[in-house]
C-alpha cells in the first residue's frame, strides 16, 4: 500500500411503477448509489422523467448484493449451457402475430412471489429457454421474494394452469437479468433464442406478457431504435427501444422478431404522467447472453471485477454534510470487510477523485476505467482523506479488484 501525502487542500415509487434511476443526457441525476463500482440508486431528474421498472409492485426494496443466489442453489448446474438457447430459428419464415402468439405464447410464464404467508397475485413475467425449464426473466421482478412461483398453462387446456416453485439459479441486480429453474418429468415447450445483433430500426417485433395480470396479453410495435445506452448504472446492458405497449407486469418478458426468436428481455419504460407513450425498452440479448451464461454455471457473474465499495457521486448536499471540500468525487460509504480495498486501507469518508491517472466524478467513469480488467487486477486509486481539523490529504492507495460474490 503506498500512503503517500502529496498535497494538502485548504477546508473552506407510484403504486405499480417503481423508479429505475436515470437517462443519459435527458436526465441530470444529482445522486447516484455506487455498489462495488456500479450504481443501482434511484436517481432523481430535472424534467422529471422517470425510468420505470414494469413490474407490479410488491414489498421490499433494494439491498447492497448485485447478486443473489439462493442456498438450495449453491451447487454447480452442469445439465444447461449456453448452446442450449443460442440456436436461433424458430420457424425459417416470417410469421404474422397470429401464428407467433399459437406458436410461442405457451412458452411466456406469469411469476408470483411468496413473502411469508402471504403470495402475490402475477407480478411479472418470463420465458421458458430449455426444455428442462430454465426460465429468463429480470432480477427486479424476484428481488426480496422469499420464494418465486412460476405458473405455466396447460398445453391441453389453455384455461387451466399449473405452478411450481422455482429454484433461483442466479441473479444480476446491475444488468437486470436473473434466471429460474423449474421442473417436472414431462418437458416444457420453450422459445429459441436469437441474434439482437440482427434487427434493424422499423422491423416488427412483439411482446407476450401479463400487463397488470391481464396473462398472455400479446402487444406488437416495431424496432425504434437499437444500441439505447439508459446509463442508469455502470453495468446496463445497451437495450432494444421500441413501441411495442408496454405496461406493469411486461417486467421479463421476452420481446420477439417475427421469426419468433428471444431478441430481447422487456424491462423498462419511460413515463411523464401520460404525456410520453410508447417508449419501451428491452435489454438486448446478445448483450444479456454472456451473463446469463454466467448465471447458470455460477449463480452470480464471477467474472466481473469490481472495486469492492459503495459510494456516493460528490454533490452539494453530501458536500455541505461532511465538509467535503473537492468539487467532484467519489465519498466511500462502506468498503467490502474482505476486499483488498480494505486491506490497503481505503475506509469510510475517503474520496475517490481518481483511478489510474483518471479522474472518476460519476459511476460510469468508474466503469470506463475498471471495464476491461480482470479480478486480480491492481488499480492505484487517488483519495483525498480528511483529517480531525477537517483538512483534506491527497494519498495513494493500491488495492486489487474483487469479483461480483
Amino acid at each position: 500500500m503506498e500512503n503517500n501525502p502529496e498535497n494538502k487542500i485548504e477546508n473552506k415509487q407510484q403504486p405499480y411503477i417503481k423508479k429505475k434511476g436515470k437517462l443519459r443526457v435527458v436526465i441530470a441525476a444529482c445522486l447516484a448509489t455506487v455498489i462495488c463500482g456500479s450504481a443501482i440508486g434511484f436517481g432523481s431528474s430535472q424534467l422529471i422523467i422517470e425510468i420505470a421498472n414494469i413490474v407490479e409492485s410488491n414489498s421490499g426494496g433494494r439491498n447492497g448484493d448485485s447478486n443473489n443466489r439462493s442456498d438450495s442453489s449453491a451447487k454447480k448446474i452442469t445439465n444447461f449451457t449456453l448452446a442450449n438457447i443460442t440456436t436461433a430459428g424458430s420457424t425459417e419464415r416470417e410469421m404474422n402475430g397470429t401464428e407467433l402468439f399459437e406458436e410461442l405464447g405457451d412458452t411466456v410464464v406469469g411469476i408470483k412471489l411468496v413473502n411469508g404467508r402471504e403470495t402475490s397475485d402475477i407480478i411479472g413475467s418470463g420465458v421458458i429457454t430449455s426444455e428442462d425449464g430454465f426460465i429468463i426473466t429480470c432480477a427486479h421482478v424476484i428481488e426480496n421474494a422469499d420464494k418465486v412461483i412460476v405458473v405455466v398453462d396447460d398445453y391441453e387446456d389453455s384455461s387451466l394452469q399449473h405452478e411450481y416453485e422455482a429454484e433461483v439459479i442466479g441473479q444480476d441486480r446491475p444488468t437486470d437479468l436473473a434466471v429460474l429453474k423449474i421442473e417436472r418429468k414431462e418437458g416444457f415447450k420453450f422459445a429459441r433464442v436469437g441474434r439482437s445483433s440482427e434487427l434493424k430500426i422499423g422491423q416488427t417485433v412483439a411482446a407476450i406478457g401479463n400487463p397488470l395480470g391481464f396473462v398472455k396479453t400479446m402487444t406488437q410495435g416495431i424496432v425504434s431504435g437499437l444500441q439505447r445506452d439508459l446509463q442508469e448504472n455502470a453495468y446496463m446492458l445497451p437495450s432494444i427501444q421500441t413501441d411495442t405497449a408496454l405496461n406493469p407486469g411486461n417486467s421479463g418478458c421476452p420481446l420477439f422478431d417475427m421469426y419468433g426468436n428471444v431478441v430481447g428481455i422487456v424491462n423498462i419504460k419511460i413515463v411523464y404522467g401520460s404525456r410520453i407513450d410508447n417508449l419501451g425498452f428491452a435489454i438486448s440479448i446478445d448483450e444479456a447472453q454472456e451473463v446469463i451464461s454466467e448465471l447458470v454455471e455460477h449463480g452470480l457473474v464471477f467474472s466481473r471485477a469490481r472495486l469492492g465499495i459503495t459510494a456516493m457521486e460528490v454533490n452539494e448536499y453530501n458536500r455541505a454534510a461532511y465538509g467535503i471540500t473537492v468539487e467532484a468525487g467519489l465519498f466511500v460509504e462502506t468498503v467490502s470487510p474482505d476486499s483488498d480495498a480494505a486491506a490497503q486501507g481505503l475506509s469510510r469518508g475517503d474520496i475517490i477523485i481518481k483511478i489510474d491517472g483518471q479522474s472518476v466524478e460519476t459511476v460510469a467513469d468508474i466503469q470506463s476505467v475498471i471495464k476491461d480488467k480482470n479480478v486480480g487486477d491492481e488499480v492505484v486509486v487517488n483519495i483525498v482523506r480528511y483529517n480531525n481539523l477537517g483538512e483534506g490529504i491527497e494519498m495513494l492507495i493500491t488495492f486489487k479488484l474483487t469479483n461480483s460474490g
